[in-house]
């Protein structure tokens, strides 16, 4: 089995945060020695088994020489097989390392110019791993998707009265939560008893309320903030909505699939992967509120429906995106990275 340093060193809450300590669990129950590099007071750690080897490394600026130096050291030490980085100050950080395997775990599609100096990339879609091979045509690439520890769910509960909505995820334009605002308010909607609810932080928070309050839906939508309870999150929900511009993964698709949550996703790159040629949730266009209030009238009013789509939602997640399917994935991979690589040789100090 392989020693493993798998680095993340970002310091706020996301999902790659949560995928770095996912990859600690799963390449562990592999039989690997996995040591994790991050942030000492970032959520990677505190997302880590108990008593799980932890390295803390807090970047002072885009560029730490003295982290860099602290990174060098502890590869002589520990002497690791492979280092695998996720995000691009990880990968920043893994280019310098000389004497090991250095191989990116890309979740997006913002590609940086030091991948071609790296050993080798796991991508974590199909449209990613050809976006990383049409750029950089000479980069090994492996696709892994991502997993989830996902708990068999009871049965879901009579829906509520008024019907609550849900939607989560970084309040950014990319996301695309203005548009389901907007299918809100379309004539078919806006009459029926919904309420909404909007999990999570960032900058589009401003617009979207005013954009609720603009369209007299402001008494009817909830901005919860981070939510730190993602399954009581969807247990407290009747519908999901995904309805993102750009999305390299879809990972609160598989979330509200795991739970049986009768669900609403637009067409884009990473969530058509999930639920191509499976009738597991309604799929409407990009950029299209219409398309998507009558999705969610459909849901509404056709409750079988509903019902079929979460049931054979949930059967597919728990099959496919568990850990006990990605794991062994993963840890292949890793071990094809390990016999057929050789580190390339760094100069940069």
């Amino acid at each position: 089995m392989a020693r493993i340093f798998n680095m993340m060193l970002g310091y706020r809450r996301g999902g790659v945060e949560r995928m770095a300590a996912v990859y600690h669990r799963m390449l562990a129950a592999e039989g690997h020695d996995v040591t994790t590099i991050g942030h000492p007071q970032g959520w990677v750690r505190d997302l880590l088994p108990e008593g799980a080897d932890f390295i803390g490394a807090a970047p002072l600026s885009a560029y730490d020489p003295r982290l860099n130096a602290a990174l060098r050291r502890h590869v002589r030490e520990a002497r690791p097989d492979i280092i695998l980085a996720h995000s691009n100050r990880a990968q920043s950080y893994a280019v310098r390392l000389d004497g090991v395997l250095r191989v990116a775990v890309q979740h997006n599609f913002r590609l940086k110019k030091r991948i071609r100096r790296l050993d080798g990339l796991i991508a974590v879609s199909p449209e990613i791993g050809e976006a990383v091979r049409r750029r950089f045509g000479t980069v090994a690439v492996e696709v892994v998707p991502n997993a989830l520890d996902i708990t068999p769910v009871a049965e879901r509960p009579p829906r509520r009265k008024p019907i609550v909505i849900g939607a989560i995820g970084r309040l950014h334009g990319a996301k695309g939560f203005d548009v389901l605002i907007r299918a809100l308010a379309t004539p078919g909607l806006a009459s029926r008893d919904w309420r909404l609810v909007v999990g999570g932080e960032g900058p589009e928070l401003g617009a979207l309320q005013s954009l609720a309050k603009r369209l007299g839906l402001a008494d009817r939508i909830t901005f919860s903030g981070w939510i730190s309870d993602v399954s009581g999150f969807f247990s407290a929900i009747d519908l999901y909505v995904m309805p993102s511009r750009l999305e390299p993964f879809g990972l609160t698709l598989i979330e509200a699939l795991a739970a049986a949550v009768p669900t609403v996703v637009t067409d884009t790159s990473g969530t058509r992967d999930i639920v191509r040629g499976r009738e597991v949730a309604l799929v409407v266009p990009l950029e299209d509120p219409e398309a998507t209030g009558l999705a969610i009238r459909r849901l509404i009013e056709d409750e079988a429906l509903a019902v079929r789509l979460g049931e054979a939602g949930r059967r597919y997640a728990a099959s496919a995106y568990g850990p006990q399917t990605i794991g062994p994935v993963l840890s292949a991979v890793v071990g094809r990275f390990l016999a057929s690589s050789v580190p390339i040789r760094v100069s940069a100090a």
